[in-house]
């Protein structure tokens, strides 16, 4: 279907929007964060961060940098604070920053560092030990914030690296309009209060860490806690009393067992917790119910992708639509081409780097082909139903959404996860389930093999399931709780 046959582009929700200021660029955040002062910044167990150090620290590394525009420089920190500095230091220097440590990041980076890039060419690597050397003069050369180098909206100013869940990930070259446009929506949607403590969790390698535990929170003039052991996570709910939370599912149903298994909603959530922002990973309904139900706390679902930087709908402060993963934020429009989620908007992306091929695949006429598979209701509620890429199509013609079956099959008793994966049965295309067991199953198997064996015929397609594995250990998956699909992790 091509763009002319698809149907009116879904508007984000103009009513009862939260009045967030615009920035055009990251020096203009940095004058917004000073006028903070003394109010607590970050905290950790052993010390507090007002506005007044972060913003020094900041201008003080500013000073400390001088690599020249256009440069990359790969954060490899991994204390919360100084990661901060770092980022908003490199970015306000008009350097592109890195996010990641893994060894795609440097490989992908090396193997252009003698030749011309569109980016600049050039590496510098930062670690916690390297921030704090630049920072312990406690003194900045800059006079002032107008002595930052002048930098475009649409210059790069960041990479991320996609999640790499069915492929081999990428590097997503992201500018300082993107990232700055991506939280003005999102806080639109989803207050973020001056009064908030929260309680980083997610890594700030990934976007939703960086725009909801980071860059959000800061521009509201909140408080950011964190630990030095990711271990002590139900401890450090009681020691903090985060207000809000960004978090993973799987966190969310960690805290659901907690109190099912007889400790107090208090003990779960710190006490002081009214609601938690959920993306990675699907959310569905019944964990949202049972969370809420058992603690009183809102659990708001999101949906993004690291090339949207990284929110495209945000479940709005006040409403909730059943399964729907929000509505789309203001900075961003969504069409959807036979059932391709498509999003056109200030926070798509400028492109894959040094991948112009793959660039082009997705990026077509203004608008990012997601690869996932949705639906917009008459009222703008955005809902999921799968990934394009995951599709296996039999001889048939008949298509099987892996989604939808993992589902069917989860809803066994004893059944923790499913994964429905590509095979051959005989010389055609099939697929077989891998599925992992509650840790309190028995060791009966064959009963497990059978009611999966069922469950695929019910659903039409028996005859190309070719196998069924039973495993005890958890699927593998993303530090944000996506299932990793691609060949070799299974």
């Amino acid at each position: 279907m091509g763009m002319a046959a698809m149907g009116a582009a879904a508007k984000p929700a103009s009513r009862g929007l939260h009045h967030v200021p615009r920035m055009a660029n990251f020096p203009q955040l940095i004058s917004r964060l000073r006028g903070f002062g003394s109010r607590p910044a970050y905290k950790n167990r052993y010390r507090c961060w007002s506005y007044a150090d972060l913003v020094f620290d900041v201008m003080s590394m500013s000073s400390s940098l001088s690599l020249g525009r256009g440069k990359f420089v790969r954060l490899e920190v991994d204390q919360p604070y100084y990661f901060c500095v770092a980022f908003l230091a490199a970015v306000c220097m008009g350097y592109v920053a890195v996010l990641g440590k893994g060894e795609l990041g440097g490989d992908a980076l090396k193997r252009d560092d003698s030749s011309n890039s569109d980016f600049g060419v050039g590496l510098c690597r930062l670690d916690t030990s390297a921030v704090l050397r630049m920072i312990s003069g406690r003194h900045y050369a800059l006079n002032a914030f107008e002595d930052f180098p002048e930098t475009k909206a649409d210059d790069p100013c960041a990479i991320a690296f996609s999640s790499g869940t069915t492929s081999v990930a990428k590097g997503v070259v992201l500018s300082q309009r993107n990232l700055l446009s991506d939280v003005w929506g999102g806080m639109s949607h989803y207050s973020f209060a001056s009064e908030d403590r929260y309680l980083a969790v997610l890594p700030r390698t990934h976007l939703f860490g960086l725009v909801a535990d980071m860059l959000a929170p800061l521009i509201a003039g909140g408080t950011m806690c964190f630990s030095d052991s990711p271990i002590s996570f139900f401890d450090d709910l009681g020691l903090f009393q985060p207000t809000s939370l960004s978090l993973p599912p799987a966190i969310v149903s960690s805290m659901v067992g907690l109190v099912s298994s007889g400790a107090s909603s208090a003990r779960a959530t710190g006490g002081a917790l009214r609601r938690i922002l959920c993306a990675g990973a699907t959310v569905g309904d019944e964990l949202i119910s049972a969370m809420e139900g058992c603690t009183g706390v809102r659990v708001r679902p999101a949906y993004g992708l690291t090339e949207c930087s990284p929110c495209v709908s945000l479940t709005q402060d006040w409403r909730r639509a059943s399964d729907s993963v929000g509505t789309i934020i203001p900075c961003c429009e969504v069409r959807v081409d036979d059932q391709e989620i498509l999003v056109r908007g200030e926070n798509v992306m400028l492109g894959y780097y040094h991948a112009p091929q793959e660039t082009a695949r997705v990026l077509r006429e203004g608008w990012l082909h997601t690869g996932d598979l949705g639906r917009v209701d008459g009222e703008g509620n955005l809902f999921l139903t799968g990934r394009k890429t995951s599709f296996i199509v039999f001889e048939d013609g008949r298509k099987l959404m892996p989604e939808v079956l993992e589902d069917r099959i989860c809803e066994l008793d004893g059944i923790a996860e499913a994964l429905v994966v590509p095979d051959v049965v005989g010389k055609r295309a099939g697929f077989r389930v891998v599925v992992t067991l509650e840790p309190a199953t028995g060791a009966n198997e064959s009963r497990f093999e059978g009611a999966v064996r069922s469950t695929c015929r019910d659903a039409g397609f028996g005859s190309q399931l070719a196998d069924v594995r039973i495993s005890r250990e958890r699927l593998p998956r993303t530090s944000l709780g996506k299932l990793v699909r691609r060949a070799g992790s299974w």
